[in-house]
């Protein structure tokens, strides 16, 4: 398979993995100060309703938050029709990004969970997935013709614009009523 030259994407996802790395290192900082046992997930309203080990846990969310980097471009280069990733490039590297930043948003309502009485945990998950949603809808409008797209150009720009409206809405209600 042949390599081609993506310095931007190398160097976008060079610097996601060293943002990664240092944010799972600051995470690392509050593992002394935690339980043996911490939540890995609560339910709807907020109320946690599994617990793992909290070692396990640090190592899965560090591991994801590295392999996310790292995997991205090979994932890329993967795929049969990779030619045409050239067309939404910025939007892959900013889906990347998008996906980074909210699962350390979600690693970091785990921490402060047990960190500070009162946390407001049903309201950071749902604000930081109507943020996701948002942020994802508004990005189907940038992406351009590729293999699974429709081949004409107007119906193509309008099916996307139709989809993020469907997509941003929701979100943003979801927002108003968390708050």
């Amino acid at each position: 398979m042949k390599l081609l030259d993506h310095s931007l994407e190398r160097r976008a996802f060079h610097v996601l993995f060293v943002y990664n790395v240092i944010v799972a290192g600051l995470m690392w900082l509050a593992y002394p100060k935690l339980p043996e046992r911490i939540v890995s997930h609560f339910n709807y309203y907020g109320a946690p309703d599994g617990t793992m080990e909290k070692t396990i846990v640090f190592i899965i969310f560090s591991a994801i938050l590295i392999l996310i980097p790292i995997c991205m471009p090979f994932v890329r280069r993967a795929d049969p029709q990779q030619h045409n990733y050239k067309k939404f490039e910025s939007t892959y590297i900013r889906f990347g990004w998008a996906l980074s930043v909210f699962l350390q948003a979600i690693f970091g309502v785990v921490i402060g969970y047990h960190l500070i009485n009162g946390f407001p945990v049903q309201s950071l998950i749902l604000t930081a997935l109507g943020l996701l949603w948002m942020f994802l809808g508004n990005m189907f409008g940038r992406v351009r013709f590729n293999y699974f797209s429709v081949s004409v150009r107007r119906g193509r720009l309008q099916t996307n614009k139709y989809g993020a409206k469907r997509i941003v809405w929701p979100a943003r209600c979801g927002l108003y009523r968390v708050y």
